[in-house]
């Protein structure tokens, strides 16, 4: 067994040597050279982005036959059917619906953000160029998705598993990845989806308390209320990607 391993990495060896002497400016160059051990670098930086891209291939075909609008509609979809429940009067526990309800409309808004930022990623050369460009979660990826891009390898799916990480219920922050992404300003007001997101944190982690350990109002207008700001905000993002 030892013997089949030690052929495999010889022949990984050959492989990258021949790839970087390819690339050498300097042919006379050995292996301790700088230039070469850079070459190196990203040679073995490829191959580990082109072994983890096949874990978002269907991700990405997922998006691209998805879209924006799509992921906004279903979006939209999910919210009337909170707003049926909560106006529903017959339960026996509102305000245990009303937490579960405000706690389920930040989700879906976060999901929403998450997956119309990679399907604009996906559907588009432009947003994607953009976003290697502007967004600073891409541009301090550990792969030089600029790089990639450059070599006209797909870095798409590199791109999608970082945009992933980024916390979208941070308000401020997906507004700035929407703007780089479109390369225009949102003029939206985020004041009140702010607030509805950290009353949100408060009832999912201190089960409906504040820190001061008061009781967290919640009544059917109020998450009513916050369903409405949240489908505002959302339209507003949703309008400036149909503009665009």
């Amino acid at each position: 067994m030892s013997g089949i391993k030690d052929h495999l990495f010889e022949v990984q060896e050959e492989r990258a040597d021949k790839w970087i002497r390819k690339r050498l400016v300097n042919k006379e160059a050995n292996e301790d050279s700088e230039e070469y051990q850079e070459l190196a670098s990203e040679y073995w930086n490829l191959q580990e982005y082109l072994k983890e891209q096949s874990e978002f291939e269907a991700e990405l075909e997922w998006l691209k036959e998805t879209g924006s609008s799509i992921h906004h509609k279903r979006f939209i979809d999910q919210l009337l059917v909170l707003t049926n429940l909560v106006k529903n009067d017959d339960v026996d526990a509102p305000y245990m619906i009303y937490k579960m309800s405000y706690i389920y409309a930040v989700t879906l808004l976060e999901s929403y953000l998450g997956d119309t930022a990679k399907s604009l990623i996906s559907e588009s050369d432009e947003y994607f160029k953009n976003s290697i460009l502007k967004v600073d979660e891409l541009k301090k990826a550990r792969y030089s998705l600029e790089f990639l891009a450059d070599n006209q390898i797909d870095a798409r799916g590199i791109a999608v598993k970082e945009l992933s990480k980024i916390l979208y219920h941070s308000i401020p922050k997906v507004k700035r990845v929407f703007e780089s992404i479109l390369n225009t300003s949102l003029d939206v007001d985020i004041k009140e989806v702010v607030k509805i997101v950290d009353i949100r944190h408060d009832i999912a982690h201190r089960n409906g308390y504040t820190k001061e350990g008061g009781c967290i109002p919640l009544t059917k207008d109020i998450v009513l209320e916050m369903i409405s700001e949240i489908e505002k905000f959302s339209n507003v993002i949703q309008l400036k990607i149909n503009q665009a």
